[in-house]
C-alpha cells in the first residue's frame, strides 16, 4: 500500500492514509523552462519550482507535500 501511494509513513514509523495528510500523489509534467506541474486528479494541478524538481523526470509518479499557507 505504501508503494502504491495509498498510505504514507511518518518519521515515527506511524502510517497514515494519504487522503488524510497534506501530501498527494500525482504525475509530473516537466516544462522546457525547468518547472513542473503535478496532476493529482482532474481538479488539482500543482506547480513545482525548478529548485524542487531534483532528480524527477517527465511523467514520473511523485509524492508532493502541499504547502498550506
Amino acid at each position: 500500500m505504501e508503494d502504491d501511494g495509498e498510505i504514507i509513513r511518518d518519521r515515527k514509523n506511524n502510517y497514515h492514509l494519504i487522503d488524510q495528510t497534506h501530501f498527494a500523489v500525482g504525475t509530473l509534467a516537466l516544462n522546457k523552462r525547468g518547472f513542473g506541474i503535478v496532476k493529482v486528479d482532474a481538479e488539482h494541478d500543482y506547480y513545482i519550482s525548478p529548485n524542487d524538481i531534483r532528480d524527477a523526470m517527465n511523467n514520473d509518479t511523485v509524492l508532493i507535500e502541499i504547502d498550506l499557507y
